[in-house]
């Protein structure tokens, strides 16, 4: 069975606070109870899929807009974690875009160009490094 993602929990405070939700409003729409709420956005436990399921609904957001801020998270830590100083420009850029991912759609989308703009970058520089 494959691992689910460590990033799962960060994925699920990112998408209630692009919802504007307290942990709290989401437990009431969820009918999970909020320390429950607080535990899986810790990573203190990981949800099942019928929780997991109930929580996605709470946020109004599908299974591929989910996975898709997991995806984006997971690239962000391996762009950051590969740079070697974390105030490098592919770094602070990074950061950067993250910091608008709660603003808007339109943010979001910035998001993804950003960061696929970083990644395009490292790349390149990891091409033109194996070529020479």
């Amino acid at each position: 069975m494959p691992e689910l993602s460590p990033h799962i929990g960060l994925a699920l405070v990112v998408a209630r606070e692009i919802r504007r939700l307290s942990q709290s409003e989401l437990a009431e729409q969820t009918g999970i109870r909020p320390n429950q709420v607080s535990r899986y956005e810790t990573g203190a436990v990981i949800p099942q899929l019928v929780q997991l399921e109930r929580l996605l609904e709470g946020l109004g957001i599908s299974y591929v807009e989910f996975f898709y801020i997991v995806a984006v998270i997971e690239r962000t830590v391996r762009v950051v974690e590969a740079c070697d100083r974390r105030d490098s420009p592919e770094a602070l850029a990074v950061h950067g875009a993250l910091l608008h991912l709660t603003e808007s759609a339109e943010a979001r989308l910035r998001v993804a160009e950003e960061i696929e703009r970083v990644f395009e970058h490292e790349d390149d520089r990891a091409t033109h490094g194996k070529s020479t």
